[in-house]
């Protein structure tokens, strides 16, 4: 296996491969693992919503990658299934004594992640200084 580099660690799904997976592969493991997945955990817990299921799928995604960017954009997505589970799905009225801490805690969770994901999309912009400007930020901001 090459070395980690904070990639989806495929061999969580495949460990009996010592070889990496060609793409085709990669989507027949992951496709297999989702079907699976969803199957297992409608007959173990069938009351759950379908969007509860997928949520559930999509935090071992974000767990088994070491990314911490990719993990934030799994997290925003689990926690919108979450939001719909518990606000659309199943009982199809929202009932507030139930529903309402868990769309909040999830609602705050985008919020979180989506503000560092834009941090870090504004950190990998590059800035074109004038020669005046960038001695002015130079003197300002270097220790």
């Amino acid at each position: 296996a090459p070395l980690d580099r904070g990639d989806f660690r495929w061999e969580f799904l495949a460990p009996w491969l010592s070889r990496d997976m060609t793409g085709g592969e990669k989507v027949v493991v992951g496709t297999t693992f989702v079907a699976l997945a969803l199957s297992l955990q409608v007959a173990f817990d069938p009351a759950a919503s379908f969007a509860d299921h997928l949520s559930q799928i999509a935090l071992f995604f974000g767990y088994a990658m070491g990314n911490p960017i990719g993990y934030r954009v799994v997290a925003i997505v689990a926690a919108g299934f979450e939001i719909c589970a518990h606000s659309f799905e199943v009982q199809m009225a929202l009932e507030p004594a139930k529903d309402a801490i868990p769309i909040f805690y999830n609602s705050l969770f985008v919020l979180i992640n989506a503000y560092y994901l834009l941090r870090w999309l504004l950190n990998k912009q590059k800035l074109a200084f004038e020669p005046l400007q960038e001695t002015l930020f130079e003197r300002c901001f270097e220790p």
